[in-house]
């Protein structure tokens, strides 16, 4: 069977992107509850998840709130990695997990080597975005700015 290499497809890219994680991916084994990393430390690389789910949230004041859920197939702190920043979120395990560690030089590097994967990074973060504008963004709008004192 021929693979399509039409760059209009991209799935070459997603197959050579997935490749990538494969290869350099380092697995860990998170248990239920456990925290992979925290909002505010280092990022120190990108995560792929196998297997299970985590929640992510960020903390407000004393307060704590559910971004999301990220599953199986997607990859957390990339935007951390390329802007080579602190997390945004905290990200916990809900169930028991499976998910590959790539250092962050390594995912810089693969990214400037193979341009034709760039844009399967930017889509994978351009999802983040619209995930956290649909789950937190918007409701937090929705909330009076004042309320009201009984």
């Amino acid at each position: 069977m021929k693979r399509d290499k039409n760059p209009a497809n991209g799935s070459s890219d997603a197959t050579a992107l997935l490749g990538f994680v494969h290869q350099v991916g380092q697995v860990m084994n998170v248990k239920a509850r456990k925290v992979l990393f925290e909002e505010g430390e280092h990022c120190t690389g990108a995560y792929f998840i196998e297997e299970g789910e985590l929640e992510l949230t960020l903390s407000s004041a004393d307060r704590k709130m559910t971004l999301g859920v990220a599953y199986l197939g997607q990859m957390l702190a990339l935007a951390a990695v390329i802007r080579e920043c602190e997390h945004r979120f905290t990200a916990t395990a809900i169930s028991n997990s499976r998910v590959l560690f790539l250092p962050a030089e390594k995912v810089r590097n693969y990214l400037r080597q193979h341009p034709e994967s760039c844009l399967q990074t930017v889509q994978m973060m351009g999802s983040e975005i619209l995930d956290l504008s649909t789950n937190m963004i918007r409701p937090l709008r929705l909330q009076p700015r004042y309320p009201k004192s009984h």
